[in-house]
């Protein structure tokens, strides 16, 4: 957790590299902060991998560690009253696609925000 703002910071730099607008920064450092805090507290990983990058379709971010959401559905509307359980459900708010990919024998979360 101690690494996350240079995360986000790194993500911010990726993304106005390739000509983001300020609005497609902050929607990637937040859905990369999220997916990232899920990681460390749902898989107990001690190393974390963040992949955000463009291509011909949009941005594209792979998070490490997923093998703790197998099996799990979209996330549902959270209960307004939870402390904790939104960040999926932020997430895939975001993006219009959220899915696990398998990447060398394990689960990935990959999200895609398509180019408008």
């Amino acid at each position: 957790m101690s690494q996350l703002g240079a995360v986000r910071e790194h993500v911010a730099r990726t993304a106005r590299a390739a000509n983001a607008s300020d609005d497609i920064v902050e929607q990637l450092q937040l859905v990369v902060s999220e997916l990232a805090t899920n990681a460390i507290q749902y898989n107990n990983c001690g190393t974390l991998t963040v992949d955000v990058h463009a291509d011909d379709v949009g941005w594209v971010i792979d998070v490490s560690n997923a093998d703790g959401l197998a099996g799990m559905d979209l996330p549902a509307l959270p209960d307004p009253s939870a402390l904790s359980g939104r960040g999926l459900y932020i997430v895939d708010a975001i993006m219009d696609r959220v899915e696990l990919v398998d990447v060398d024998g394990r689960l990935h979360l990959r999200c895609i925000k398509f180019a408008r």
